[in-house]
């Protein structure tokens, strides 16, 4: 059996994967969020100008869509920046692994609520619902990880 003590506290076998995933979450938040910044500008010209109505045609989208679109960019952009600033912070403590484990919940809410509007506006693919899974399900690996180290 490993020893969990290493001067005198215990280690955390899900540290290596909740920070490894906490800076990818953390990446992949701030282009999200910059992604958001980016179509906010072409929100707030509003579906008059010309150059929205150029790129609603192209993508063939309406203007609610893209509001809508844009709204998920920014709140997935932000949910990644906090779960994986947590992950990184957090991922050496294992008595932090409840907050974690509310990120988890967080970050799979914002998925499906996310699939719920792809479905909605008619983008729907499984294949993109089981990749956007993939980054919580990693996290969730070493959040448990974590858990069961609290309970040796």
């Amino acid at each position: 059996m490993r020893n969990l003590f290493v001067s005198g506290r215990k280690t955390a076998p899900g540290e290596l994967i909740l920070k490894i995933i906490g800076m990818v979450l953390l990446l992949l938040g701030v282009m999200m969020a910059f992604g958001g910044i980016g179509a906010i500008s072409l929100v707030t010209k509003g579906s008059g100008d010309s150059s929205v109505a150029a790129y609603l045609q192209e993508n063939h989208m309406t203007y609610g869509q893209m509001i809508g679109g844009t709204v998920i960019s920014c709140v997935s952009g932000i949910v990644y920046i906090i779960s994986g600033a947590l992950g990184v912070l957090n991922g050496g403590n294992i008595y932090k692994a409840d907050q974690c484990l509310v990120m988890v919940v967080i970050m799979v809410a914002e998925v499906l609520g996310e699939t719920c509007f792809n479905y909605y506006v008619g983008q729907f693919q499984p294949m993109g619902v089981v990749n956007m899974l993939i980054l919580p399900a990693l996290y969730l690996v070493g959040v448990l990880r974590n858990k069961n180290a609290v309970k040796k």
